[in-house]
């Protein structure tokens, strides 16, 4: 077992999923590649409307290409349910562009968990339009 642990570890209570969803929000708040990444254990699969990838490595460049150009990203995440070492959260993800525009990207994830809470599996389902400023709501 790897010493690095994300905590709340799973199995999962009420408390516990809540606060790991509050606590992807900060890691993804963040949108930096190398933060985002470390929340994945090694072998992690990684699915989103464009992208299914295995392994770390794979998901750093994934997430580094997706951040490229990305300003003022913003994210909330709303617990939907959850067992052992999953949960389903619904999302909310608002950013800007490098060239001003606003976008908002909204769906669900579903993610499990290793002992260690580390992320094994992501799948997320997500529409994504544009925004105006007075649009914003995260």
């Amino acid at each position: 077992m790897s010493s690095l642990k994300k905590y709340p570890l799973p199995p999962f209570t009420m408390e516990t999923a809540l606060e790991k969803a509050v606590s992807l929000d900060v890691v993804w708040n963040g949108y930096l590649p190398e933060t985002l990444g470390g929340i994945c254990s090694t072998g992690v699969e990684w699915q989103d409307n464009l992208s299914h990838v295995h392994g770390l490595e794979a998901v750093h460049k994934l997430l580094h290409n997706s951040c490229e150009g990305v300003q003022s990203f913003k994210s909330q995440r709303t617990l939907w349910g959850f067992r052992v070492n999953r949960m389903a959260v619904r999302f909310v993800f608002e950013w800007q562009d490098h060239e001003g525009f606003w976008f908002r990207a909204a769906g669900n994830e579903l993610l499990e968990f290793n002992e260690e809470g580390l992320l094994l599996k992501r799948f997320a389902s997500s529409s994504n339009w544009i925004v105006t400023v007075d649009d914003l709501s995260v």
